[in-house]
């Protein structure tokens, strides 16, 4: 089944507050695992095929049903827990579903008129919860470092994209730290769990509407570490625009791709920058098109939404070209989808572009301001303008 190593991929990736974060690479032994069949996972060079897949996902399956579980049966170690019930029942042959364990919390205190053995019987109790709990982390672990050893960055990243939406910004900068963590990595990583453990409900809500795929870009210039920029984007869907030359903001809907990524290059100027958001933007796009045709969907050109001048003209040929001609020429992508009436690129202030937000580092306060505008809640009004909303 060509879904499977998806399935898998995605069930390891699905945050949760145990498991967004990723210790430096730790084998089975120091986590107190059995040694699996994998010391390590067969290494996928460039772009993963559908064979480099199924080989991952066998390796995967081998040592999750190397390491003893008493759920889901008992026969077939924590397979399940790398897979949805459906997929479990049907490579295990159990109707038992596996249930994955959670931490059991603080131990209670013994009472008063317990008996010695009575107390030891609780405490061998709760040890064992706690074992049965560490296992199934450390294996979710350990797999995960696996696999991002195994994968280039470039495809470990669209898991990122897809699951972590609008903590990129905050995990990317970490993530890129962990090569030589510091005391206030450990601050960030520290914060991001408490705001996960006291935030478990995010919800986003979809509205019915019509199937055309709208995109807003935006990038932030020298933002991050060693003089790096970040490029972000905010892809729904809405109406069909009737006209390219004077498109009206839909009323807001859930995002269906937020990228937010640190980009590799050292740019010269906040324009190519903004150039790179449009390609990365770009480059995202394409399969939700193909998609959305394969669906019964026309699309046309994609509304694509800039907040700097510059890039707008160089990706729609309406400036001449100078000092631009020395900008990486892979970000010219863009201006070859243009010709072709893929995209159609097009300016508004960055006060109203929704990819401003996943673009650069907040307060605490600016994050409990915009929630209602990119999360639900009930004090969300998709159809509020804009303008009046914080940024």
């Amino acid at each position: 089944n060509k879904d499977v190593p998806s399935i898998v991929v995605r069930n390891l990736f699905q945050p949760t507050a145990q498991g967004l974060f990723l210790p430096n690479h730790a084998d089975f032994q120091r986590n107190h695992l059995p040694i699996p069949p994998h010391k390590e996972f067969t290494s996928i060079k460039g772009k993963p095929t559908a064979l480099d897949l199924v080989t991952l996902t066998g390796e995967i399956y081998a040592n999750a049903n190397a390491i003893p579980s008493r759920s889901g049966g008992g026969a077939h170690g924590h397979l399940g827990a790398m897979t949805d019930a459906a997929t479990y029942a049907t490579l295990s042959g159990q109707n038992t579903a596996f249930t994955a364990p959670v931490h059991p919390g603080v131990q209670a205190a013994p009472n008063n008129n317990d008996t010695a053995a009575q107390i030891t019987n609780a405490n061998r109790a709760y040890d064992q919860n706690l074992m049965i709990y560490t296992t199934y982390h450390s294996l979710l672990t350990v797999i995960k470092q696996m696999i991002i050893d195994a994968v280039d960055d470039m495809y470990i990243a669209k898991l990122e994209q897809l699951y972590m939406g609008y903590t990129n910004v905050a995990l990317g900068t970490i993530s890129a730290q962990q090569a030589k963590p510091t005391v206030n990595t450990m601050k960030a990583v520290t914060q991001f769990l408490n705001y996960a453990a006291s935030n478990p409900d995010a919800k986003i809500r979809f509205y019915a509407c019509g199937m055309h795929l709208y995109i807003e870009s935006d990038a932030s210039y020298l933002s991050e570490s060693q003089a790096r920029s970040r490029a972000s984007g905010f892809h729904y869907l809405g109406p069909d625009p009737k006209d390219l030359q004077h498109i009206a903001t839909p009323p807001r809907n859930g995002a269906i791709v937020v990228p937010s990524k640190i980009l590799r290059n050292i740019l010269s100027s906040a324009a190519e920058a903004e150039l790179a958001a449009l390609f990365i933007n770009g480059q995202e796009a394409i399969p939700l098109r193909i998609t959305l045709e394969e669906l019964g969907h026309k699309q046309g050109p994609t509304p694509l939404t800039t907040d700097n001048a510059t890039a707008m003209g160089i990706a729609n040929d309406s400036i001449k070209q100078k000092r631009s001609k020395a900008m990486d020429m892979r970000f010219f992508w863009i201006r070859d989808r243009v010709r072709q009436g893929h995209f159609h690129v097009y300016w508004k202030p960055g006060k109203v572009n929704l990819a401003d937000y996943t673009s650069k580092h907040h307060s605490g306060k600016h994050h409990r301001l915009v929630r209602p505008v990119y999360l639900h809640t009930s004090k969300s009004n998709r159809y509020a303008a804009l303008n009046d909303l914080p940024r």
